[in-house]
């Protein structure tokens, strides 16, 4: 029988708690840490914010307007993003961006890695009635074999949704030709506040009309495929400069107030808020390669 003494002698002691160790964990671009350097942490403190199918985005500008919050970035900083600013649900002094990680500059602007999706595509068909489902331009069988040969291969995940488009809330460009930018805004109202939203956007358009507010948008709402309640501005642009302030034009507060003086104009902002429960923001880039455009 062995002896035990001789066995733990055998065998080198380990402490069962280390103090301070040293862990290293890999991080890529886009990956956020959320402590600093001799910070102490505790048992279930998150230390990283792992970033899911990272994208790279354009950014703020790399040389900002003096006061800029995007003043004194450099590649590695985190970039907030941009705040939603007062009064910018048709007017906003740039195109707002995502937070992400600043990864390095290209055309004046800093690239920047963000995104919970990346290789999205948006195919669309506008102008339809539900009866037109009925009667498609090629039978749904074809259409279906030749996605899957062509197309399937490389896609993850597909989403089919349908929107109504609200032709008197909006004032669409003269031209039917699709603008190269689409700034997108998607509004998720809150439970039984939908026509209040309808209505504010409704009275808003009232008021571009009055004042001859020269700007083109689009709203459209989720009729079927995703949460009710939402609601769609697609703001056409024909290239990034457009995105820029335009000093001939009165900031959104104020060409309210023109149309029906401050209190109503307040009352109106306070009724897009209360019924407003999140919003998001993107740019949407049309691929004429991608696309067939049957003539009129």
């Amino acid at each position: 029988m062995s002896d035990p003494a001789a066995i733990s002698a055998a065998v080198s002691s380990r402490p069962l708690v280390v103090p301070a160790p040293a862990t290293w964990f890999e991080l890529n671009p886009g990956d956020r840490i959320l402590v600093g350097a001799g910070e102490p942490v505790t048992a279930g403190l998150g230390l990283a914010e792992r970033r899911r199918d990272p994208r790279l985005e354009v950014g703020p500008p790399t040389v900002p307007d003096e006061g800029d919050a995007a003043s004194g970035l450099s590649p590695g900083d985190w970039w907030a993003g941009d705040g939603h600013e007062s009064g910018a649900t048709l007017r906003r002094r740039r195109p707002r961006t995502a937070a992400g990680e600043v990864l390095m500059a290209e055309a004046g602007r800093w690239q920047v890695i963000s995104g919970e999706s990346t290789g999205t595509y948006i195919v669309g068909r506008l102008g339809q009635h539900w009866a037109d489902l009925d009667k498609p331009s090629v039978p749904d069988q074809a259409d279906l074999d030749e996605y899957a040969k062509v197309i399937g291969p490389a896609v993850e995940s597909l989403t089919t949704q349908y929107y109504e488009y609200l032709p008197k809330e909006s004032k669409p460009l003269d031209s039917t030709a699709p603008s190269k930018y689409s700034e997108v805004v998607v509004y998720h109202t809150r439970q039984g506040k939908s026509m209040d939203f309808r209505a504010a956007i409704t009275k808003t358009t009232e008021a571009i009309e009055k004042t001859k507010w020269p700007v083109h948008y689009y709203w459209y709402t989720l009729a079927n495929g995703g949460r009710t309640g939402t609601y769609v501005l697609v703001i056409p642009h024909p290239n990034w400069a457009d995105f820029e302030d335009k000093p001939d034009m009165k900031p959104f507060p104020e060409m309210l107030k023109d149309a029906f003086g401050q209190a109503e104009a307040d009352a109106l902002m306070k009724k897009f808020d209360d019924a407003t429960e999140s919003e998001t923001t993107e740019i949407n880039e049309f691929r004429a390669d991608l696309s067939y455009l049957p003539a009129h």
